[in-house]
């Protein structure tokens, strides 16, 4: 019996008190009348039971679908949280890393060139001795001759 019956059922039941005859207070009803109604209510509560218990397995289904579905999205979103994280810090450790080559070839850098002054003013110096000893030879040699002649 559907939940419509029982309500029915209870309905003929007010009926039955409402065409009650009124005694001292109290009221008279048709004994079978009533019986009948009671009867046909307990016929239909065990149905209405099942499909209250039915009803409650779904809600208990849909809500453990959704708690797990919702514990689902929260791992993918952690997951997603890692990997966003281990991308950062990646990305934060190869920017360290490009610092310190950086830093590495500038120091390389202001070393070459620093050897290179060195090694310029090296040969400029030993041009320059180069050069006057050279001359100097060259006086000698002119003064030689110039002394023989």
């Amino acid at each position: 019996m559907s939940k419509l019956r029982v309500e029915e059922c209870i309905d003929r039941v007010n009926d039955i008190i409402d065409h009650a005859y009124p005694f001292m207070g109290r009221i008279i009803v048709k004994q079978e009348a009533l019986s009948e109604q009671i009867d046909r209510i307990r016929g239909a509560l065990p149905e209405d039971i099942n499909e209250a218990s039915r009803i409650l397995r779904r809600r208990q289904d849909i809500i453990d679908n959704a708690n797990y579905e919702a514990e689902r999205i929260i791992n993918e979103a952690m997951n997603e949280k890692s990997r966003i994280l281990s991308e950062s810090e990646l990305i934060r450790a190869v920017q360290e890393e490009a610092a310190v080559v950086r830093e590495k070839l500038i120091a390389e850098c202001e070393e070459i060139k620093i050897k290179a002054y060195n090694d310029a003013d090296s040969i400029k110096m030993q041009a320059s001795e180069e050069a006057r000893r050279m001359k100097e030879g060259i006086d000698r040699y002119a003064e030689e001759v110039l002394n023989s002649l």
